[in-house]
């Protein structure tokens, strides 16, 4: 499976505003003919039963508030009006 290297966004080491943006500008753009292939590679943190993401800006004292909750990416791959969406998860806690 090989994809063109300008359908490939690396977001890594970046603030999770940086990650939400890109991710919405992104999945946003794609068509329903277009496959949303979303790969997530990290750490996180389960705060009051919630999954969190950790971003580089992400602080353990305010997990709440710095975390990126693992349900709004989902929402993000949701929303996308592309009709074929995987999310694939290799994230540690």
């Amino acid at each position: 499976y090989a994809t063109a290297p300008d359908w490939v966004t690396l977001l890594i080491d970046r603030p999770r505003a940086e990650i939400v943006a890109e991710l919405e500008k992104r999945l946003a753009a794609l068509g329903p003919g277009t496959e949303a292939i979303v790969v997530v590679i990290g750490f996180a943190v389960v705060d009051n039963g919630r999954p969190l993401l950790a971003c580089s800006d992400f602080r353990q004292a305010d997990a709440a508030g710095t975390g990126l909750p693992l349900a709004d990416v989902a929402s993000l791959v949701e929303k996308s009006p592309s009709r074929q969406k995987l999310l694939l998860l290799d994230v540690s806690h």
